[in-house]
């Protein structure tokens, strides 16, 4: 694939500084985001890196989409000093459900998340049934399947309540469960607004802003993380081996005063901790 770049003037490319990436919507490519003056403007501000990378076409961002993604991020790293844990996602309709779907697949990568109009549980009589399958590709691409990993991850969501290309309840229904779960979100519904570049450009500022200030956690108290697929086998230092792969694999664990306790785990035969991890010094955990 290909990425686009945006470094502001005068950055220092040999100082940790933060990165945005751009995941881009349906019919597009990474140049997309690069025509949005408000978005350049505010990085140059806010001195952020701005990446672009390809989706690989229509692709919902499924597996080789988001691994495109990911190396594109390894990619700019390689190139230009960025610190790992002020890297931020952002994204309008396919991109916006691309941004939360490779964040909840990567919680530990991110620092803060930002969707516009994005499909949250994809409906399966439309057209992406040509692409997903059916049920266990949606899955595999469904943020609110894997809610749980974003326990850590600001997620803002943005909808117009005229969309009538993305119902405005696909924003709805993860925020409820954001909210519900505790975990940091906000919402802006747009009276008025459609499926449409004017509300992209109305808050992306703030997005820039927050991506700017964000600082993903390293090693939290506290981890959940749910495995929908083969490939995910956890965050945070947290490493789980399914017990099968035909289905999900889920471990909760915090840290208390007395030792780490494992308060839920699920079609998993084995979680491993990293060492130097708040959870713990390393080894296997047992016996839950």
């Amino acid at each position: 694939g290909e990425a686009v770049v945006f470094v502001p003037g005068g950055h220092d490319r040999s100082k940790p500084g933060a990165l945005l990436v751009g995941t881009h919507p349906w019919n597009s490519n990474p140049w997309t985001y690069a025509a949005y003056e408000e978005l350049i403007d505010e990085a140059g501000k806010q001195d952020v890196v701005l990446l672009m990378p390809s989706g690989l076409g229509n692709s919902l961002y499924v597996a080789d989409a988001e691994d495109e993604v990911m190396r594109a991020i390894d990619a700019i790293s390689a190139q230009i000093q960025i610190d790992p844990q002020r890297v931020s996602i952002w994204g309008a309709s396919m991109g916006g459900q691309g941004a939360t779907t490779i964040s909840f697949h990567h919680p530990d990568r991110f620092a803060y998340v930002a969707s516009y109009f994005g499909d949250s549980r994809f409906d399966l009589d439309t057209y992406v049934r040509g692409i997903l399958g059916g049920d266990e590709g949606a899955r595999r691409v469904n943020a609110l399947d894997v809610l749980e990993n974003a326990r850590h991850l600001p997620v803002f969501l943005v909808h117009g309540e005229a969309d009538a290309t993305c119902p405005i309840k696909q924003s709805t229904m993860l925020y409820d469960a954001m909210k519900k779960a505790g975990f940091a979100v906000e919402f802006e519904r747009v009276p008025g607004m459609g499926h449409e570049g004017p509300l992209v450009v109305k808050y992306i500022r703030r997005v820039v802003d927050r991506a700017a200030a964000a600082v993903a956690p390293r090693s939290p108290k506290r981890v959940s993380f749910r495995s929908v697929r083969r490939i995910d086998t956890g965050a945070y230092g947290v490493t789980l081996k399914r017990a099968s792969d035909d289905r999900d694999a889920f471990v909760d664990l915090e840290l208390r005063d007395d030792g780490v306790h494992v308060i839920a785990a699920e079609g998993v035969k084995e979680i491993t901790l990293a060492p130097g991890t708040k959870l713990g010094l390393g080894g296997v955990v047992k016996g839950w």
